[in-house]
Formats: C-alpha cells, structure tokens, sequence
C-alpha cells in the first residue's frame, strides 16, 4: 500500500499439508533480535569474564606444574632403568629371557607415563578453550544485536547450532544450559560471576558441548529467549 513493501513466509509444504500461517519477514527480525539482545551482556562484564578466564588458566598452569614435573622425572627414572639393563644384559650379567621380561616391564611403564604426560596436556585445556569459546560467541552476541546483518545473524546461529524453529508465528531457539542461563542471568542482573561459575562447574569436555549443547544431542529449549520476545 503506497508504494511499502511487505514480505512475508510461509511453509514450503515440501513434506506435505501444513496449516502454519504465515509471518511477515519484519515479526523474525525482530524475534531473532530480541533473542540476540537477551543474551547480550555489556562489554565490561564480558571483558572481566576474559579476564577472569585467563587468571584461571594461569592458576590451572601453576597447580599443575608439580604433576607434570613428577611426570617427567618418573619418564627420566624409567628411561635410566631401560639404559642400564640394557648394559647389564651386554655385560652377559643377567639371562636373556630375564632381560626380555623386565624390558617389556619397563617399556610399557614408559609408554604409561608418556600418556600420562599427553592427556595431562589435554586435560588443562579441555576447559578452558571451550569457555574461552563461549566467551567470545558472548561477545558476537552483543555486537550482532546492535546490527541489522541478516546474514551475520544466521551465520552466528549456525555457529552455535541454535537450529531456531517456527511455530504458530513464534521462534523458538534451541540452545545449551550456558545460553539459558547466560539470559537468566542477564535479567537477573546476576552476570559475569554467576555465568562463569556454572560455566566452570560443568567442566565442559570441549567446545561443541559449550557452543551446541548437551554432547548426546539432546538440546533445551531457551525458553527465556522465548518469553522475553514479543
């Protein structure tokens, strides 16, 4: 009418009848914006969350010296007693079948520790780059929000593996425990500590368990999203 233009959609009905209405484009925009800004924290509670991210790392690093030193001296002590044995077995002081026994005893000790070592290594980060992670799709979050990037918006979304749906006019986004919580917090006035402590608490495996939900593949419905939009 005058000259404005309406765009709407509708179901492709590519599996069939679907009584679904349909939506006009400027309803989702402004739900897929409502859901980005309800989970938009200001940038000094997401730089604070950065920081407090890395002092935990730091502190991680330096609890964890000791074990990985006692790792180490363990793989040295073990490499001696493989070198030694095999002098004594050269110097014709000890039987082969004898030789053979202790170095396999002692090869697989070795290969024990060396593991150790490595999934020690795993371990330290497996928490902390994922909620690093997270930390920053906050951040994304909250520049988004303030854009009318469409493409942006999807593309975020597809990063998170929201996979929004549409019923009855009303998107619903699917999204982790952190996500929820992150929109509760926020209307709570509850922020960076509270978030960060359950984030934490989870002691998150890695990224796709913070960034797409729970690992079995059963996602909660962000219904706080839900409730706080139009």
């Amino acid at each position: 009418r005058f000259g404005t233009k309406y765009t709407y959609y509708r179901c492709t009905k590519k599996f069939g009848s679907c009584r679904q209405p349909y939506v006009a484009a400027a309803s989702i925009e402004d739900q897929v914006k409502c859901a980005l800004q309800s989970v938009s924290l200001p940038l000094e509670e997401i730089e604070k969350m950065e920081e407090k991210i890395n002092e935990w790392e730091k502190e991680s690093i330096s609890s964890s010296g000791n074990v990985a030193q006692n790792l180490k001296s363990k793989l040295s002590e073990t490499q001696e007693k493989l070198d030694k044995l095999v002098s004594v077995y050269l110097d014709g002081d000890i039987e082969r079948s004898q030789y053979l026994e202790r170095k396999d005893l002692l090869l697989r000790q070795k290969a024990s520790i060396e593991e150790s070592l490595k999934d020690f290594g795993h371990q330290r980060k497996n928490w902390v780059e994922p909620l690093r992670s997270f930390v920053l799709s906050l951040r994304e979050a909250a520049k988004l929000a303030a854009t009318e990037n469409h493409l942006a918006w999807r593309d975020f979304f597809r990063k998170i593996d929201s996979n929004p749906s549409l019923t009855d006019k009303t998107m619903h986004f699917h999204t982790g425990e952190l996500w929820e919580f992150t929109a509760f917090a926020l209307r709570e006035s509850r922020t960076d500590s509270a978030i960060l402590a359950l984030a934490k608490s989870l002691k998150i495996p890695d990224a796709k368990f913070v960034s797409l939900g729970d690992p079995t593949g059963s996602r909660t419905l962000l219904l706080s999203l839900k409730s706080s939009c139009p």
